[in-house]
């Protein structure tokens, strides 16, 4: 009974140790792939319509807004990416 008892806390230590040193739980090259290849398969409706309605000045607004959202994203999952400076390297 105790050995049992030891080792499910035993389990449960090394389990809460193996969670403690993920620093982002959700960030995957899959999530990261996905969203450019949606951003750049929605990009070319939204460049038609807005080509249409507001012709080169629609474009130029609607690429700002597609670069904005890509960079916010690239910006959530690396937290330094714009800042200057070795980027927390060799702390």
């Amino acid at each position: 009974m105790e050995r049992g008892l030891r080792r499910g806390l035993a389990e449960q230590r090394m389990q809460a140790a193996r969670g403690a040193g993920r620093t982002r739980g959700t960030d995957s090259w899959g999530e990261r792939f996905g969203f450019g290849i949606v951003s750049l398969v929605l990009a070319i409706p939204l460049s038609a319509i807005s080509g249409a309605f507001g012709g080169v000045t629609g474009v130029i607004v609607t690429w700002i807004g597609i670069v904005g959202v890509n960079a916010t994203q690239a910006v959530r999952l690396n937290p330094g990416l714009f800042q200057r400076g070795d980027h927390g390297q060799g702390d």
